[in-house]
């Protein structure tokens, strides 16, 4: 099935999420399975894995968020299936790039596509440390988030400050298993980013382990209580 529900709980008048999943690894279901029982328990979940169904279902619904799970929509021959998420956030809905996004997305690729929203992100360091709730950021309900969590993500650089919903601070130091801890060298880039696109919100999480901490994240990203 092109469109499909990956779960349900409750009644039709829960929350709708889309999931955009056209390049699932085959361990995406087992990894992210607590992600999604988190966000299930508090919405219905649907899932397109081909192009077609997702134009189907964005032309007749409105999903509550739309959340990209790979890096597909870099690819020119979802160029469709792009615009037409760009016009549902510009109108106000919001698009969350997280799974496997971060970690199968190429460098250039990755600035050259966040530059189609008019944002100077590029890609950072790749690396693992804590990161910290940064309270300036207005869009998401606070008490909902991890004040600081650890996690190896893909971080970004050239995010605005009051977009960066975690950050680095002056105490955080890497935490390699193999390389010597040493303190983060960049306070300015961020592993969690969540911008104002037109009347909607454009989201970005970076961590590459799927972080019980990034599960709440992508939860208060789509506004479930």
């Amino acid at each position: 099935m092109a469109v499909q529900a990956t779960s349900t709980q409750g009644s039709s008048t829960l929350p709708c999420l889309f999931l955009l999943s056209f390049d699932k690894t085959p361990f995406f279901d087992e990894l992210y399975a607590p992600m999604i029982d988190v966000l299930s328990s508090k919405a219905t979940l649907k899932r397109a894995s081909k192009p077609m169904g997702a134009l189907n279902y964005l032309n007749t619904q409105t999903p509550t968020a739309v959340i990209v799970t790979d890096c597909a929509l870099t690819n020119r021959k979802y160029s469709a299936v792009l615009k037409k998420v760009d016009a549902y956030v510009c109108m106000g809905g919001t698009v969350i790039f997280c799974g496997d996004f971060a970690s199968s997305v190429r460098p250039d690729d990755l600035a050259r596509f966040f530059s189609k929203w008019g944002l100077e992100w590029k890609p950072g360091s790749y690396q693992r440390t804590t990161t910290h709730l940064n309270r300036l950021v207005q869009l998401v309900p606070h008490p909902y988030l991890p004040a600081a969590y650890s996690q190896k993500a893909v971080f970004l650089k050239g995010v605005a400050p009051q977009a960066r919903l975690y950050i680095p601070t002056v105490e955080s130091w890497t935490e390699s298993h193999v390389f010597p801890q040493e303190p983060v060298k960049d306070l300015e880039e961020t592993p969690v980013a969540f911008q104002t696109i037109g009347k909607g919100r454009l989201g970005y999480i970076g961590d590459v382990n799927a972080e019980i901490g990034s599960h709440a994240v992508v939860r208060a990203m789509c506004g479930l209580c």
